[in-house]
């Protein structure tokens, strides 16, 4: 076949990276105005860091050009609908469809604490409370019946359809990251552990140091069999994914070294 010559093969060169660069910039706000305008909300957000609680906020209400969709990432706290991102997993997206609304029991399993609102927006005054603002346009509703991150429900319950008793049973979350966190459980008579945690393919669980499954609550949550006593259940999210990825870097380097340090044959 016919090769290209120098200048075709630049002319080409040139435009995969211009197509390349135009699709990587497409929303990439160059002007002098500031982005960040009419999305600081300080006030709001120093009021949600001083509580020391482990809790989610609820901005999925609307408030799009008061609120920016990924201020909970920059300012290290937890929405219950993520940060910005067209990709949602198809577990969450059924469990918040089929909560029934704010006013559900299945709402307050998501760890929802605080509701961010437009100002004047009214929520059931016998579980929610205005507790910050109105600040620019937004006000704070406390949810009362907030389900805590971590609790036990009793043994012989039905993980397909679970609801929080009025009195959730005692655990404690002791250290909490992205892709581990550790758990401190009273279970008198044994029971399950319930977190308000997405389940997830790749993620392990110990129970005072034994491999212990990990299982669906109301088709989304994680759930972790206890036994009688007090338990210690540690969560790392490890997908053999990462072993394997792991096994293929260390075997590339190893070829490499030997590749730039083996010895050579000499070629006639």
């Amino acid at each position: 076949g016919r090769h290209l010559n120098g200048t075709a093969f630049g002319v080409l060169v040139l435009a995969l990276l211009y197509f390349e660069l135009a699709a990587a910039g497409a929303y990439t706000d160059i002007s002098p105005a500031d982005p960040t305008r009419g999305f600081q909300q300080q006030a709001i957000v120093e009021f949600l860091r001083n509580d020391p609680t482990l809790f989610r906020i609820d901005t999925r209400t609307d408030i799009d050009e008061l609120w920016q969709p990924d201020t909970a990432a920059l300012a290290g706290l937890q929405d219950v609908g993520g940060v910005a991102n067209p990709l949602l997993l198809r577990s969450f997206h059924h469990y918040w469809e089929a909560t029934g609304g704010r006013a559900s029991r299945a709402y307050d399993l998501l760890n929802v604490k605080y509701v961010l609102v437009r100002e004047g927006t009214e929520l059931p005054g016998d579980k929610f409370a205005r507790v910050f603002g109105p600040v620019d346009g937004l006000e704070v509703y406390e949810n009362r019946a907030f389900v805590p991150r971590a609790w036990v429900a009793p043994a012989g319950a039905d993980l397909a359809a679970l609801a929080p008793p009025a009195a959730p049973g005692d655990a404690t979350v002791t250290t909490y990251s992205s892709g581990a966190m550790s758990v401190q459980a009273v279970a008198p008579e044994g029971g399950y552990l319930i977190l308000s945690e997405l389940w997830y393919p790749g993620w392990r669980a110990t129970v005072n140091g034994a491999a212990a499954a990990i299982e669906q609550a109301n088709g989304a949550l994680r759930a972790v069999a206890l036994p009688p006593g007090t338990s210690t259940v540690e969560l790392r999210f490890w997908p053999a994914s990462f072993t394997w990825g792991l096994i293929a870097a260390a075997a590339g380097l190893v070829l490499a070294a030997f590749a730039a340090f083996g010895p050579r044959r000499e070629l006639f």
